[in-house]
């Protein structure tokens, strides 16, 4: 990774572990008293890796109910990647289907000698979320996704083999994402 990339994914894990510290420390300050319905209002964020999280790094969610909207950024291998959708859960259990769709990049090219780009566009799949203990409070979160590319990224493709640039992969229809993340406020 270039250098600049690196100090962008630095300052993003650096993000992420000032919330979460924040939370510890306002979790050991909360009573006990507040107990919370199935489908409270959450403020998640986690790290992990995918188009949910910018390509590697950081995702924010807030939800209310069973829907929520969230926001990945990170750094995606030619430099910031950003994502922003929505994400439905299916039921509230230890393990907790969803689906999601997001706008924002889903495609990187870098190819030596070339060039490099970054392709915008919609992504949408599935996955499940793997509570860790009764609280719910952290998780795992594993999602195939599906990018749908634009033919800008075809166009991209075709004329770098017109100038005799060959591909020996094709690129994948479905991705994976996995992540960790925490409840930050319910």
């Amino acid at each position: 990774m270039r250098k600049s990339n690196m100090k962008n994914l630095s300052l993003i894990l650096i993000l992420f572990f000032v919330l979460v510290s924040a939370q510890v420390k306002s979790q050991n300050t909360a009573s006990d008293s507040s107990k919370t319905t199935e489908w409270a209002e959450q403020l998640t964020g986690g790290v992990g890796v995918g188009f949910d999280y910018g390509g590697i790094g950081v995702n924010m969610g807030l939800f209310t109910g069973p829907f929520g909207v969230f926001v990945g950024l990170g750094e995606n291998g030619i430099g910031m990647g950003f994502n922003a959708g929505a994400k439905f859960k299916l039921t509230e259990r230890m393990f907790t289907p969803f689906l999601i769709g997001m706008y924002g990049y889903n495609t990187t090219i870098a190819i030596a000698g070339y060039g490099q780009s970054v392709f915008n566009g919609i992504t949408l799949g599935a996955g499940v979320d793997v509570a860790l203990g009764k609280s719910k409070k952290a998780y795992f979160s594993l999602a195939v996704l599906r990018p749908f590319r634009t033919s800008k990224v075809d166009e991209y493709i075709d004329r770098a083999k017109s100038q005799g640039v060959q591909f020996d992969n094709s690129l994948s229809p479905f991705t994976i994402s996995i992540g960790f993340k925490v409840v930050l406020h319910r």
